[in-house]
């Protein structure tokens, strides 16, 4: 569970809400409501708006970033509303991202946007204008990251570095692996899962690019 599912689980029973009252103040699903507090789904534009706008609190503080450590609702010019300009929108692609054996890489088309906090970016050293969402297809790099999750990359971190994840082009495939950098200009690219044995590839070859770093990561329901 992360700090924001706490923060919003705690809010939530110092309301004395069930999830499905809070989830009719809010306009939205019960089960969302159980997934962002359960951690498996993050709480979006939206909901946050939606939160400080019913609840007059301070949305940095729910997520963390500080603010005025007003997380329990408050009334009259303590109130905090989030703003448009307090969250950026990030592209996410369609392309797919092997964390199995190798998926054909695409130049994939804009599908959609994720809202991030531009206090959380900042924090994190993050240029919104350099991150990019794309799709986890396979388990190779499970319990990291599962098929179908998101994954948020910094295509400016592309300098390799042993021990980081990163999205690779390997030929014509793409693909979501560990790095570990062996002598003689060789690398290993390393799954989590211990059935997928590593790819060991040659620099000098030039099949191998790094696409970036793998900077964050969603589960969706």
């Amino acid at each position: 569970m992360t700090e924001l599912s706490a923060n919003f689980a705690n809010l939530r029973q110092s309301l004395g809400l069930s999830r499905a009252a809070m989830a009719s103040r809010l306009g939205v699903t019960a089960d969302k409501i159980k997934h962002v507090e359960t951690g498996h789904q993050r709480a979006d534009h939206e909901l946050l708006f939606a939160l400080g706008k019913e609840f007059a609190i301070d949305i940095n503080a729910l997520l963390g970033l500080g603010g005025d450590g007003q997380i329990s609702p408050s009334q009259g010019d303590g109130q905090y509303l989030p703003e448009e300009n307090d969250f950026v929108h990030v592209p996410r692609y369609d392309v797919a991202v092997s964390a199995g054996n190798g998926a054909q890489a695409t130049d994939g088309s804009v599908v959609g946007h994720y809202a991030f906090s531009r206090r959380w970016l900042t924090r994190r050293n993050l240029n919104p204008d350099n991150l990019a969402v794309v799709r986890v297809a396979g388990d190779s790099m499970e319990p990291r990251l599962s098929n179908g999750d998101l994954a948020v990359i910094d295509t400016t971190a592309t300098d390799m570095k042993d021990g980081v994840t990163y999205v690779f082009r390997l030929g014509d495939d793409l693909l979501i692996k560990r790095l570990q950098i062996l002598p003689q200009r060789q690398v290993k690219l390393c799954s989590h899962n211990p059935e997928y044995a590593p790819i060991q590839v040659e620099l000098a070859s030039g099949e191998l690019a790094s696409i970036g770093r793998v900077v964050a990561s969603m589960h969706e329901w």
